[in-house]
Parts: C-alpha cells; sequence; structure tokens
C-alpha cells in the first residue's frame, strides 16, 4: 500500500482521549507499513454479531439465538 507512505497521523485532530490514541497509532502503522492488525476483521465481526445480539434479546425481553 504504497500511496499511505507519505501519510502522517495528526494525534492533535483527535478527540482528547489519549488511551484510545495507541490503538488508532498502532491500526494506522498496520495499514501505513501492510502489516497484520492485532485484532482479525472476523473477531471484531463476532463481537458485533454478540453486541448485536443483547441488544435484539433486551428490546424482545427473552433469548435470542444466532448463527
Amino acid at each position: 500500500m504504497a500511496f499511505f507512505q507519505d501519510i502522517t497521523l495528526r494525534f492533535d485532530l483527535l478527540p482528547d482521549n489519549p488511551p484510545y490514541h495507541e490503538k488508532i497509532r498502532i491500526f494506522f502503522e498496520c495499514v501505513k507499513e501492510d502489516k497484520e492488525v492485532p485484532v482479525k476483521p472476523e473477531e471484531s465481526l463476532e463481537v458485533i454479531k454478540m453486541l448485536e445480539g443483547i441488544y435484539i434479546s433486551s428490546e424482545k425481553g427473552k433469548e435470542v439465538i444466532f448463527k
């Protein structure tokens, strides 16, 4: 991904939430240097599905089963 090589991350433009700055820096570095990200997209998708299930279960007031 050579087109990312000249991009600089500007922390001064990020919200004032320093604990996330390191996570953003690591992600940006992975994209810029074509490295593998620490959390695989498939893992993130599974977490999103679980969270969505929690919200749906809360709305319906019963257990939700998803595949």
